[in-house]
């Protein structure tokens, strides 16, 4: 299977200064801890100057608005997860195996990257439609080649050949992004557990019986 992954535009803001200590990922960093805490709508660019100790008009030299702020929180969202995600699918060996990675690693950096995760699931509907469709374009590659590897699963035996690999490949995605909603409260449970549940509960019913 050969994947396709949408290579997101990286490039920095066009009003970043280039001189003088580089607070760019601190300032996306930030923004997405305030996007995930107080929403999108509930959170200003003071509220994002004032945690960074700066003044509210030294964020003009990076970004030309909040939206701008939100693209360059989502693309970073992207960079440290599908990207990452999706190079599993290139691997050797059975589909199930390869899912089974996915699943994990997915689960991980959702425990790990929680408020990038809120921010790439909650935020985005807040973009303009021609601001969006960068991002409904990365979700679509991705949802494809989770797709592509149950289709895969299914062809090798692995999985229920009665299963739409569609749907199944929207409700396993649905259920691993819902777990930014609860992970830091239960974290009495380590990564790995979660990880395990997560290959349990989202695969387990797609195991050919």
């Amino acid at each position: 299977m050969t994947a396709v992954v949408v290579q997101l535009k990286t490039a920095p803001p066009a009003t970043r200064r280039r001189s003088g200590p580089d607070r760019w990922p601190e300032i996306v960093t930030v923004a997405a801890e305030l996007f995930a805490e107080k929403g999108y709508e509930g959170t200003s660019l003071r509220d994002v100057a004032e945690r960074l100790g700066m003044l509210k008009g030294s964020l003009y030299h990076y970004i030309s608005g909040k939206s701008d702020l939100l693209v360059h929180v989502l693309r970073e969202a992207h960079e440290r997860g599908v990207n990452a995600l999706a190079a599993l699918a290139q691997e050797d060996g059975p589909a199930l195996l390869r899912l089974e990675a996915i699943v994990a690693a997915h689960a991980r950096y959702v425990c790990t990257e929680s408020v990038f995760t809120a921010s790439f699931i909650e935020a985005h509907r807040h973009l303009a439609p021609d601001r969006a469709q960068e991002f409904v374009t990365a979700e679509r590659s991705y949802r494809l080649l989770i797709e592509g590897l149950i289709a895969r699963g299914q062809a090798e035996g692995d999985l229920r050949p009665d299963l739409d690999p569609k749907v199944a490949a929207l409700c396993l995605l649905g259920f691993l992004n819902s777990l930014h909603g609860w992970v830091r409260p239960a974290r009495r449970l380590s990564i790995r557990r979660i990880c395990d549940h997560a290959i349990a509960m989202g695969i387990g019913g797609m195991r050919a019986q």
